[in-house]
């Protein structure tokens, strides 16, 4: 996982971007499905909120769901 964490980002910032300022943020996920084929899901129905100050933690047997929650995450 933190191997991937150093991978280059596939979408990149703008030279010129200016950093976001927010005060107040949550991100909530409602019923995310993900598969890497169409007999393969992942993530079937996911449903969950983070609110604003928070840190949460995915855990899983296999990490199988962990990858791809991490990457919708990841560019917000």
């Amino acid at each position: 996982m933190f191997r991937l964490l150093d991978e280059n980002r596939e979408i990149q910032d703008a030279p010129d971007a200016v950093a976001l300022k927010v005060d107040q943020a949550a991100v909530h996920f409602e019923q995310v499905c993900f598969s890497y084929a169409p007999k393969r899901q992942i993530l079937f129905d996911l449903s969950f909120d983070i609110p604003s100050g928070h840190t949460v933690a995915v855990v899983g047997s296999s990490g199988a769901a962990n990858l791809p929650c991490h990457g919708c995450c990841s560019v917000l």
